[in-house]
């Protein structure tokens, strides 16, 4: 079971009823210090099943002593109130484990640890985390899908539009030194960019420090806002609230066009990917290159699990093997999924030849790719 990774990442997260939102630690220390406990309700599967979503728990301060393997307790992750179970405690550290994901071991300081919640203290083994998973992802496969939309696209866009204040206020940017210098080969000093999925402008602003003139595109309004907002007046950067299926780019304007991770993933539809892809590639200048990241499915589980999704989901069974979904809570506490595409390495290929483009090369999670006419060996 250790190379099969989760098919859906695990959710974990509080909701306060009495105040219709999520939990701040502000708000969590004030109310354990003047009430003496908090009524929460758990929003997530990292706990299942011993803890199904949306259970209600009362939580009480934690004392000085020492907490005990197993216990469940309220504590502070990344300035984020969470509930994970503790693995152990050495004084100077808690460890932390969630009960069906493997993949978490988390470490935090004795005073990030705010109260104990009422359920009984259980010990979960590494094996039993991961077995665990699988029946999550079983059941997820079988008996759910996107959330319904007459475009599955709208599923993203209103997701992101949901989630633009915690990428506003957390936005890092994508664009590491490999593939900085990857972009530099094809685009020289000062020549204009866009960037694909641009969010909350973390790479238009990346890019533009480094000399650049960048053009950030999204289909999220509320992203659109938030990266003209947190984007200086003197940067070159322009941003444009679009569709990538119908941007309209104008022919040879830019020498890159860096789609940002898995956007590429979210055009539902063979068609207007392909569609999108050629747009995109008219923009590009002589020697530009498109920088494309999508997500792939190459292990058996993820496959088995696309598979499975694809009998069982009509919808998904519609739109072609790999159309999946993510899942993410939306700010009144529901859960709500959004759709998102795995491809296979021959599926890829296919798409990026009907839209006249090879692979020259991969740099990191991105393929780069030229159009055919440009290549000197295609002439």
């Amino acid at each position: 079971m250790t190379n099969w990774p989760p098919r859906w990442q695990p959710l974990s997260g509080v909701f306060l009823d009495a105040a219709g939102s999520y939990l701040s630690p502000a708000l969590a220390r004030h109310l354990l210090n003047s009430r003496g406990s908090i009524t929460l309700r758990y929003l997530g599967d990292r706990l299942w099943p011993a803890v199904p979503y949306g259970t209600r728990l009362e939580v009480t301060p934690v004392g000085d002593e020492p907490l005990l393997r197993g216990t469940l307790v309220l504590v502070i992750v990344d300035d984020i109130p969470d509930l994970l179970r503790v693995d152990a405690d050495d004084g100077a550290a808690v460890h932390l484990r969630a009960d069906a994901d493997p993949a978490l071991r988390l470490k935090a300081t004795r005073r990030h640890v705010l109260g104990l919640a009422g359920c009984p203290a259980r010990s979960v083994s590494a094996v039993g985390a991961r077995w665990r998973r699988v029946q999550l992802d079983i059941r997820e496969a079988l008996h759910h899908s996107s959330d319904p939309a007459s475009d599955a696209a709208e599923t993203v866009r209103a997701k992101y539009d949901s989630q633009a204040p915690f990428y506003d206020d957390s936005a890092v940017s994508t664009v590491r030194p490999e593939l900085r210098a990857a972009i530099a080969r094809y685009a020289p000093p000062g020549a204009s960019l866009v960037v694909a999925g641009c969010g909350a402008g973390a790479e238009c602003r990346d890019l533009s420090s480094t000399g650049f003139r960048v053009l950030g595109i999204d289909f999220s309004e509320e992203m659109i806002r938030r990266a003209r907002e947190a984007s200086p007046a003197n940067n070159a950067v322009d941003y444009q609230c679009a569709d990538l299926r119908h941007a309209g780019l104008p022919a040879s304007s830019c020498a890159v066009v860096l789609f940002t991770p898995d956007v590429y993933s979210f055009i539902p539809n063979r068609v207007d990917r392909v569609e999108s892809l050629r747009q995109l590639s008219k923009a590009l200048q002589e020697g530009g290159a498109l920088f494309v990241s999508a997500r792939v499915a190459s292990h058996f589980w993820p496959k088995a699990m696309l598979s499975l999704q694809w009998c069982a989901a009509r919808a998904d069974r519609a739109r072609g093997w790999g159309s999946s979904h993510t899942r993410w809570v939306g700010p009144e506490g529901t859960l709500r999924r959004s759709f998102i595409r795995l491809f296979s390495e021959q599926q890829l290929a296919r798409e990026f030849a009907g839209a006249g483009l090879r692979q020259v090369e991969r740099v990191a999670g991105w393929r780069v790719l030229q159009l055919l006419e440009h290549l000197p060996n295609t002439r």
